[in-house]
């Protein structure tokens, strides 16, 4: 911390104090957050792609069942 900052704190006393302390809170639980949600959604696309790949498969044991009940 430059000398000029560590001053101006000292001058403000505890409520200077407790601002660095509470912004710093601030941005640690922000970066926690963000990571929590690029977790969720990559948890999201994974479900996604599953189910996309489970639809691609229903739709095509219907089709192969449409064919079977069409031949005569």
């Amino acid at each position: 911390m430059p000398p000029d900052t560590l001053q101006k704190l000292l001058e403000t006393g505890l409520l200077g104090v407790l601002l660095v302390i509470a912004l710093g809170a601030i941005f640690y639980l922000y970066k926690e957050v963000k990571t929590e949600r690029d977790a969720r959604l990559m948890d999201m696309k994974e479900v996604w792609q599953t189910d996309i790949e489970f639809r691609t498969a229903l739709k095509n044991s219907v089709d192969i069942l449409i064919e079977l009940v069409k031949k005569p």
